[in-house]
């Protein structure tokens, strides 16, 4: 983990790190039981025959009705999307119109989870 890293959190945190590190009262308080996973398994559960797996999205169409995503094994249509891929696999949907070249260029880069700063810059070079 770099210093960069660390500061970065520091700094979201109003430049406190005993905030960002204590356990009362700080954002180490509260955790959700069963993980945060539990979350999403009681929203599925919720949203039952809903939910599609093994269904990855190749395709989000957005015009001035609303928006079309194509999946694998099938097509929807509705107002909105809240696309929640981590970044490397968002990257691999098609987006019409086009994401912004920086949003776009931002999402081929960044990568999921924390590295170490060796393998970031041996990455980019």
């Amino acid at each position: 983990m770099s210093a960069l890293y660390v500061l970065w959190h520091v700094h979201s945190y109003d430049g406190s790190a005993e905030k960002m590190l204590a356990v009362t009262g700080g954002s180490q308080q509260d955790r959700v039981q069963g993980g945060m996973q539990s979350i999403a398994n009681a929203i599925a559960a919720q949203l039952g025959d809903a939910v599609r797996l093994n269904a990855p999205v190749r395709t989000i169409n957005q015009d001035e009705k609303g928006v079309t995503v194509i999946a694998d094994t099938l097509t929807v249509r509705a107002q909105r999307v809240i696309a929640t891929a981590p970044p490397p696999l968002a990257s691999h949907i098609q987006y019409n119109p086009p994401l912004p070249t920086d949003k776009a260029l931002l999402l081929q880069r960044i990568t999921a989870g924390v590295e170490r700063l060796d393998q970031r810059c041996d990455r980019l070079r």
